[in-house]
């Protein structure tokens, strides 16, 4: 099984949605809600998460990987962590938007879950066309790694 949380930052609509699309049988999502974690810190959501075999985050706060706490913690939990285009593209979007934009590269985001390595971190392009795991962007780590 592979675990995704999406964060506070996105509609607990979108991983229902999801849901009602039909996940694959191997993807299980959370969200705050029902990790009984609503405004827990990041830096404290993201260790309780590791610990529970969470695999992969998503998160709607395309600034999140830029705060050294979060990061850190992101990439010392081997947590995967995909987070939205930078602001121009994303911040617009209504929650419709986002919850599109998400449920379109759904697939993608699985497939980086299962099969990126532990602490890796991508950024979504701004692009409802180019739905493939290239177009996706592998940031680099804080120990320069990649």
């Amino acid at each position: 099984m592979t675990l995704i949380r999406f964060d506070e930052n996105l509609s607990y609509r979108i991983p229902n949605a999801l849901r009602e699309l039909r996940l694959p049988p191997d993807i299980t999502i959370e969200t705050p809600a029902q990790a009984d974690e609503q405004g827990l810190g990041d830096v404290d959501w993201i260790t309780a998460f590791a610990a529970r075999g969470g695999r992969c985050v998503v998160s709607g706060d395309e600034k999140m990987r830029d705060r050294p706490p979060e990061r850190a913690a992101l990439e010392s939990a081997g947590l995967i962590a995909i987070f939205p285009p930078e602001g121009r593209f994303w911040i617009p979007l209504s929650t419709l938007g986002q919850a599109a934009f998400l449920i379109r590269w759904f697939p993608v985001i699985a497939e980086l879950a299962r099969s990126a390595d532990p602490g890796a971190h991508f950024r979504l392009p701004g692009a409802w066309t180019t739905i493939n795991a290239d177009a996706v962007k592998r940031l680099s780590r804080i120990t320069g790694g990649d």
